[in-house]
């Protein structure tokens, strides 16, 4: 498992658990042939907050990149929206979305390769801001690998 951020001791991320306002979701796509396995967290159009992404935890293979995009459209699969951390809290705006595509979606932002027998590599905490309407998606460099992506994040008011 990598880690896309680092330490998860952040103030911000524990007032907003305590105040209803944290995040998670994940989702495992599996390999396909000649497709790239994709998940993605979207902030809805009109959803009225900013999500601001904590840390995303990532599987793949040992050996393939990470690729972190930026890709707006909604995947095909809509796996839902994420759950309140605050047990009991309401569901959060932002959704998981998942595909299976010829092409990788989106514009690269940043890479992790992940070599055989080597410890997580990350990214810096709050590794991304999301307006309504935008998305970030996470997938490998190579059709044909399963990658998976539970993302932590926190919603304000716009």
């Amino acid at each position: 498992m990598q880690t896309l951020h680092g330490a998860s001791d952040s103030p911000l991320w524990l007032d907003a658990l305590r105040d209803g306002l944290a995040f998670a979701h994940g989702k495992l796509v599996a390999a396909l042939a000649a497709n790239f396995s994709e998940v993605q967290l979207k902030n809805p159009a009109a959803s009225g907050v900013i999500v601001l992404v904590y840390k995303i935890n990532v599987g793949a293979p040992a050996g393939v990149t990470v690729q972190l995009r930026r890709h707006d459209a909604d995947l095909a699969t809509d796996a839902g929206a994420g759950t309140n951390l605050q047990i009991g809290g309401a569901a959060a705006a932002a959704h998981v979305f998942t595909d299976q595509l010829a092409a990788a979606s989106g514009t690269l932002i940043s890479e992790l390769h992940r070599p055989t027998n080597t410890d997580p590599q990350r990214f810096p905490s709050w590794c991304a801001e999301l307006d309504a309407g935008e998305a970030i998606v996470i997938t490998t460099d190579a059709v044909n690998q399963a990658v998976s992506a539970e993302f932590f994040w926190i919603e304000l008011p716009a």
